[in-house]
């Protein structure tokens, strides 16, 4: 890169593919074990008992699905099968949260959430890829604790989400008020987890030492408050790769919302917070990632290295947009 050329990789989807086109949904769970001729919405539930070895249709039958359209694609909600159930809750073990049916209010912010991501076609693209379906997962006791969004390594292609979606983004934002926007973030984020869960269950990233459980503990700063637990205070190497790929995707999806002329002032303003934020959270995920390479095999390392390098060239790309806002340089 030379004077101020930057480089925006707009061709490529996923920094986790290796070329521009993303393989199709069925080819994903081919990938992870599951036969063909499985209804996509199911995916996840099927999936769940080929990774974990369970018997074929023990976690299928803890669950329903129902099909809905968004942004000219095809999802699916995933709910209890006998309404007053736990079995779903127990297969998905999301700590202290319940699986269930959105309200009408959720399901149809989820569904603008999609149109506002099929506005972009190269996150539409990833999504599409990796999420088939979505799940409700809220806490009984109220909001202590309780999931912006997540994706679960044994139950792939299925974003779990709580209202919260609508009004938080990483690291540290929360709004007053909902928007579907926000959720449009929080969906794309977790297709991008998708894609990271794929790319390790597929492809040889890690060392064959590598271990979770011994795994050097990278220290997370915005993470340091007393109401977080030990494990989210300090992070696994795979666990930063995620947070990584995930955080250099962002910087391209806050920089299109920082210039979308659709959206509103207060949501510019909103998003050029969390986004100045995100830049330093990166460079500290980044700068880890670099120090443990040996961890790594050579294609981790090339994956690393493909980041690092994105991310500089979006973080540069990013603070221009940032002082041009803030400056009056740059109108929308």
């Amino acid at each position: 890169m030379t004077g101020t050329e930057l480089i925006v990789d707009t061709a490529r989807p996923s920094l986790l593919t290796t070329g521009p086109s993303l393989p199709t949904r069925e080819l994903v769970a081919e990938s992870l074990g599951l036969r063909v001729g499985h209804a996509e919405g199911t995916l996840p539930l099927s999936l769940n008992e080929v990774l974990l070895g369970r018997p074929e249709g023990s976690t299928a039958k803890a669950g329903r699905v129902r099909p809905f359209l968004a942004g000219g694609a095809r999802f699916w909600w995933l709910g209890p099968a006998e309404t007053g159930s736990t079995a779903l809750d127990a297969a998905v073990g999301l700590d202290g949260h319940r699986v269930g049916w959105p309200s009408r209010a959720v399901e149809a912010g989820v569904v603008h959430a999609l149109e506002l991501i099929a506005a972009r076609p190269w996150a539409m693209a990833l999504v599409t890829t990796y999420v088939t379906t979505f799940a409700l997962a809220t806490r009984p006791d109220g909001e202590k604790g309780q999931i912006t969004s997540c994706s679960l390594p044994d139950f792939p292609l299925c974003v779990f989400l709580s209202p919260r979606a609508f009004v938080h983004i990483p690291p540290l934002s929360v709004s007053r008020t909902e928007s579907a926007r926000l959720a449009a973030e929080n969906i794309y984020h977790e297709a991008v987890h998708q894609s990271v869960n794929h790319s390790l269950l597929t492809r040889d990233l890690l060392a064959p030492s590598y271990s979770s459980a011994t795994s050097p503990k990278i220290p997370i700063y915005w993470r340091s408050g007393a109401g977080n637990a030990a494990r989210n205070r300090e992070w696994e190497l795979d666990r930063v790769l995620h947070a990584a790929a995930v955080y250099c995707h962002l910087l391209r999806w806050r920089h299109a919302e920082l210039t979308d002329p659709t959206s509103g002032v207060e949501h510019r303003s909103f998003v050029a917070r969390a986004a100045a934020e995100s830049i330093g959270a990166l460079t500290t995920l980044c700068d880890a990632l670099v120090e443990h390479i040996g961890h790594f095999t050579p294609e981790g390392a090339l994956t690393v290295g493909r980041i690092v390098e994105a991310s500089n060239n979006r973080g540069a790309l990013l603070r221009l947009t940032l002082d041009s806002l803030e400056t009056g340089l740059l109108e929308v």
